[in-house]
């Protein structure tokens, strides 16, 4: 009976780890679930040591991105552009955080139109040899967080490397 919870025990902390989640030591950048289902979350270590890119479902984690977290500052780049005015201006809040693995080029994007006064939030999944772009759409109202936060990470040090 012992032998059989702890191997419960094991296989369910297993699982939990599973999750696509936010760890102790990590803070919420952005997190949505997709019209399908699926889980993004962007997170970055409290002590700005790394940044991650994790997406799947309760059950699996199917993408964790990078590999090794310590390069993380390296393998992201994020691009913004602002059109205030509000809408006599149709005024636009853009905001990109990108990174590529294998032949693929991934873009989260947070998109905000003052026409519409609406976030749109998803994943652009671009094959870059044959140029099919494929989108996984947020469900707007799960979103928590902004990639408008990383435009205060002006500088991060790491080891003897500064990184802007």
């Amino acid at each position: 009976m012992k032998s059989i919870i702890f191997l419960l025990s094991i296989c369910l902390s297993y699982s939990s780890y599973a999750q696509v989640k936010l760890l102790d030591n990590e803070e919420r950048v952005l997190e949505f679930e997709t019209l399908k289902g699926k889980q993004l979350l962007i997170a970055l270590d409290t002590n700005h040591n790394y940044l991650v890119y994790r997406y799947g479902s309760k059950e699996n984690v199917e993408l964790e991105f990078p590999d090794q977290l310590s390069s993380s500052w390296q393998s992201f780049q994020y691009s913004f552009f602002m059109r205030g005015g509000g809408l006599q201006n149709e005024g636009i809040d853009l905001n990109y955080l990108y990174f590529e693995r294998g032949d693929y080029r991934y873009v989260v994007f947070q998109e905000y139109s003052a026409r519409t006064q609406e976030y749109e939030y998803g994943i652009r999944v671009i094959d870059r040899e044959s140029g099919k772009t494929t989108i996984i759409k947020a469900q707007a109202s799960s979103s928590k967080g902004s990639l408008i936060s990383l435009r205060d990470l002006k500088e991060i040090k790491i080891g003897d490397e500064l990184f802007r």
